[in-house]
């Protein structure tokens, strides 16, 4: 993650709750992955996964959990893994993508069907990175950042407008 990139999700952080934060980390990496190419995107915000993406490409489907903290763990919960498994069997790959807030921060995408549930720190999801995808879609967050700041600042709302523009559908019940 870029300096500056980093800079503005700490401004985020501090002015959001973490759970809006999380919320707010997760429409924008939604957008990130339309920019990766990805056109076909459910994003959640209350239930279920938090969102889909799936490209035109045969199997490049993605059901992606997404966890931010400022601890040392994310915590997994028996609920996402569930969600998760649910997806799978519709044919999407599920990711867990966590963002520990600290020094040399960056998304890390793991294959969530090895992972246990409960609390894993980030160098435990390593073994089970998905670098095709870390590679594909992190520098598109930094472009999302830098391009949907001001909304961000001003929470989910005009996030899910940014979604909708991209084409993607919002489910907010």
């Amino acid at each position: 993650m870029k300096v500056a990139t980093y800079e503005k999700v700490r401004e985020l952080h501090a002015k959001h709750e973490a759970r809006q934060f999380g919320k707010i980390a997760q429409k924008l990496l939604a957008i990130a992955f339309s920019m990766a190419g990805y056109r076909q995107i459910v994003e959640r915000e209350v239930q279920g996964v938090d969102f889909d993406a799936a490209s035109d490409t045969e199997g490049d489907k993605y059901a992606v959990e997404v966890k931010t903290t400022e601890r040392e763990a994310f915590v997994f919960a028996e609920k996402d893994a569930e969600g998760l498994g649910q997806r799978e069997k519709d044919g999407y790959r599920p990711v867990l993508a966590g963002l520990r807030l600290g020094l040399l921060a960056d998304w890390i995408f793991a294959e969530a069907d090895e992972l246990e549930v409960g609390s894993l720190r980030p160098d435990q999801l390593r073994p089970y990175q998905l670098r095709h995808l870390q590679d594909r879609v992190r520098p598109k967050f930094d472009q999302a950042l830098e391009e949907h700041f001001s909304k961000a600042l001003t929470g989910s709302p005009d996030l899910n407008s940014v979604l909708r523009a991209l084409g993607a559908e919002v489910r907010d019940d």
